[in-house]
């Protein structure tokens, strides 16, 4: 549906500010103490099915008998550019190439998930995108046939909290510009060289909202598809053409790129490309997003078959807050479907 009910504010945040804000925010948050590493492997009591913590990849262990997982597109995570695989989630974490060979440890998301395995959760596979980033300065803004796509002059915040947004009077501009019939032979010449997934015959299982410009172009050839022109941060290169996820060679992108307005003589800094990645049925969980067979063990997120924004962020804060509510043996917080967003 594309109705009224379905309408909400969206905004976009400066990458890097929002990312220093969170962690400051986090380091400033009292009993809360924070460690960066590798989670290898689930500590499970086998006769209680407890969570008891977990194993790091450097062998330290970590005793809780409340986890969280949330992996996003980790959790076996494949990524795939034409015919080239690579052992991840993202392409700025990769750690190896699937078929060159030249890694024989498997990355610690393959570990867990076959932690999980063995635990006999049913585990599937999805898929997802993103799309190449562009070089800001290699697009010509002042091409007529760019759309302009202003903030809202008097932007509402998202929680009751604030009464007013930060930089509300010095907002970026995004600019829209359309896919075209020239710009989709391009793919359709080359789809022989889009990568073979494990899902979906070969095409990979997507979730429902996130199509490819690859499956657009197959399933509406005649259309002219919308892209959003949307700069990453004030002081940042990089530019996220959203609604273009792609997963061709990046010689292949760059051609569809150059024939869409605005961008004919633009560069790309990153290439797009699909990741494949495990996900557990949500039948294995109760409603407070613990799970069935492991007591004490959360999942949150895409882990859980959701899309990687709002649902996800959602899911971890109900996962967050039952876990701390178990904790302290309180019941959990169930929220319905019929009043809340994330029942």
């Amino acid at each position: 549906s594309k109705g009224p009910s379905v309408h909400g504010p969206r905004s976009l945040a400066d990458r890097g500010l929002y990312q220093s804000s969170i962690f400051r925010r986090l380091e400033e948050c009292p009993n809360l103490n924070m460690m960066e590493g590798t989670v290898d492997d689930l500590l499970i009591h086998e006769s209680s099915c407890q969570i008891e913590g977990v194993k790091m990849k450097d062998g330290s262990i970590i005793k809780s008998d409340h986890v969280i997982i949330t992996t996003g597109t980790f959790l076996g995570g494949i990524m795939h550019m034409g015919d080239s695989r690579m052992v991840g989630g993202r392409l700025d974490d990769v750690h190896s190439s699937v078929d060159s060979g030249n890694s024989t440890q498997p990355s610690s998301s393959s570990s867990l998930s076959n932690t999980l395995k063995r635990m006999k959760f049913k585990i599937e596979r999805l898929k997802t995108g993103t799309p190449p980033r562009l070089a800001k300065s290699t697009i010509d803004y002042k091409d007529p046939h760019l759309g302009l796509q202003l903030g809202d002059s008097s932007p509402v915040p998202f929680s009751f909290l604030n009464d007013t947004v930060s930089h509300a009077s010095d907002q970026l501009i995004c600019y829209t510009t359309r896919t075209t019939k020239e710009a989709h032979k391009i793919i359709q010449d080359n789809m022989k060289q889009y990568p073979t997934l494990d899902g979906g015959g070969g095409k990979g299982i997507g979730p429902r909202y996130c199509p490819s410009m690859e499956s657009k172009v197959d399933r509406y050839p005649d259309r002219d598809h919308l892209v959003w022109l949307e700069p990453e941060g004030y002081n940042r290169e990089e530019v996220y053409p959203n609604g273009l996820s792609m997963a061709l060679p990046p010689h292949v992108q760059l051609s569809f790129l150059r024939l869409l307005s605005g961008l004919h003589n633009v560069s790309m800094l990153v290439p797009g490309y699909a990741v494949e990645y495990d996900y557990v049925s949500p039948l294995e969980l109760f409603p407070s997003l613990e799970t069935k067979k492991i007591k004490g063990l959360y999942f949150a997120g895409q882990i859980n078959g959701t899309t990687g924004y709002e649902e996800a962020a959602g899911q971890g804060i109900i996962a967050g807050i039952n876990a701390g509510l178990s904790c302290s043996g309180r019941p959990p917080l169930i929220l319905s479907r019929s009043s809340s967003y994330i029942g």
